[in-house]
């Protein structure tokens, strides 16, 4: 299926014409623009794009003040001295007012809508001749290549005959043009607005009678909010896929890629929320939802973090610490992190900047729960120095200070110690931090022999131990930070 074009198609009501289609690069072209409706505008400015590319840009952009010949035809020139050889389009011109008429500040032709598309092609070092070939024949066939390219479809699976469309709809991400890839393209679309919201508060009230409110949905909040959370579609025109679950599957994997692109390209971090399939063949559709499920405590209650003494005072600790604002900050945005692995990353991070912030002296022995040195492999002394001794205190010295005994989960024969989780989740970190994912373990050195080992464990246990364990010293910890 074609994903139409927003753009309303009218009759011509303009003429643009050129002096000549082929051009030496330097020379000076002639665009004569016959229009009515547009005397009081002052300038013209003119936008040029290439042509017979995936995504055409903006190459010349310039403005000159018209020069009327007669009653509504205007003429403007055209200098190719900054264009380089290659075809061209006459994509867009603005007429601009000085005036105080109450006219509008600008008023657009565009190429193919106000007025039939104009090419033209720079050259060097060559004379135009009478014979030169039809540019509107090679654009159109260049484009139809383009076009037939891009509509193809992509193979999700070999040997796949089904066929399919899939459009994803992306929240909290700005974008203002259509821009294309390979078989694929993202879409500009009006923002959310507030509608559930605005009926929940309503609701509310309704109970709450005593108050006697009632608010509208004015068109302002619905126009602000729907600015203010934009939504991009991301297309595939034509998917090849034995069925639905693999054409989400590959969705799903390249949504998060462009995410992930467009974070660093837009700064901005968008969530997919819904995908449409498809089936070309049937007519029929699937709809995709992922609303964003609830990461927390499902319990409630007071043994379940709704007391209000913890609550009032780790909202002071915070109010009052800047420090730990920013480490209870990092927490929150581990919590968030969807991804496993990234969150060995995340809650590592806050252990290494909360044990630095303590300035443990690093030439000072590391102790067990015993007080007995840990020893190195060549019998010395383990010391403190580094971010797996300095965790390890820091969490040790924790555990001594509340009264916790070192309680840890069994490898399936003994009990981990301490000093052996500071050293996995360290192995895991490393394994994520380098090379993108603890699968990937076997390509470290010096971490390699404690993540496989850590590995072989939460094989044999079907559940990650070692994550659930981090997640739960570093909540600890900041608990305790806050409160002393």
């Amino acid at each position: 299926m074609t994903i139409r074009n927003n753009l309303i198609m009218t009759t011509f009501n303009s003429t643009v014409l050129l002096s000549t289609y082929c051009l030496n690069k330097g020379d000076i072209g002639i665009l004569r623009i016959t229009s009515e409706n547009v005397s009081e505008y002052s300038t013209i400015q003119i936008e040029v794009f290439d042509v017979g590319s995936l995504n055409p840009t903006l190459k010349l952009s310039f403005g000159r003040s018209a020069k009327v010949i007669e009653k509504h035809v205007y003429e403007i020139a055209l200098d190719t001295g900054n264009l380089n050889k290659g075809i061209y389009e006459i994509k867009l011109i603005k007429f601009h007012s000085t005036s105080n008429k109450g006219l509008l500040e600008q008023k657009n032709f565009i190429s193919g809508i106000n007025f039939e598309r104009i090419f033209f092609e720079v050259i060097e070092g060559k004379d135009c001749s009478p014979g030169h070939k039809n540019l509107n024949e090679w654009v159109t066939k260049k484009e139809k290549e383009i076009e037939d390219h891009f509509y193809s479809g992509v193979e999700v699976m070999s040997g796949s005959k089904l066929s399919f469309t899939s459009i994803t709809f992306i929240k909290g991400l700005l974008t203002s043009k259509r821009i294309r890839f390979d078989r694929y393209e993202i879409l500009p679309f009006r923002g959310l607005d507030l509608t559930d919201e605005n009926t929940l508060v309503n609701e509310f009230f309704e109970i709450q009678k005593d108050f006697g409110l009632k608010f509208n949905y004015e068109d302002e909040v619905k126009k602000k909010a729907r600015r203010d959370n934009p939504v991009t579609i991301l297309y595939f025109p034509k998917l090849i896929a034995p069925d639905e679950n693999a054409v989400l599957d590959f969705c799903n994997k390249k949504v998060q890629s462009l995410l992930l692109a467009m974070s660093l390209a837009r700064g901005a971090n968008g969530e997919l929320f819904d995908t449409i399939i498809y089936n070309n063949q049937t007519k029929q559709a699937s709809k995709f939802s992922y609303a964003l499920n609830y990461i927390g405590n499902i319990l409630t209650g007071n043994l379940s973090g709704e007391n209000y003494e913890s609550i009032s005072n780790y909202v002071k600790g915070i109010e009052s610490n800047s420090f730990l604002t920013f480490l209870v900050s990092l927490h929150k945005e581990a919590i968030a992190e969807r991804n496993p692995n990234f969150k060995y990353v995340r809650y590592w991070q806050i252990l290494e900047t909360l044990s630095e912030s303590k300035n443990f002296d690093e030439s000072e022995d590391l102790l067990d729960f015993e007080e007995k040195p840990i020893k190195n492999r060549d019998g010395k002394n383990k010391k403190v120095k580094g971010s797996v001794g300095s965790i390890y205190k820091l969490i040790k010295d924790h555990k001594i200070k509340v009264g916790m005994a070192e309680s840890n989960p069994h490898d399936g024969k003994d009990p981990i110690t301490l000093w052996e989780m500071v050293n996995y989740w360290h192995a895991l970190r490393n394994a994520v931090a380098h090379f993108g994912s603890i699968a990937e373990y076997g390509r470290l050195t010096g971490t390699r022999d404690a993540a496989e080992k850590a590995m072989s464990i939460i094989a044999s246990q079907s559940i990650d131990i070692f994550l659930f364990e981090l997640k739960e010293e570093v909540k600890l910890l900041l608990m305790t930070e806050l409160l002393s």
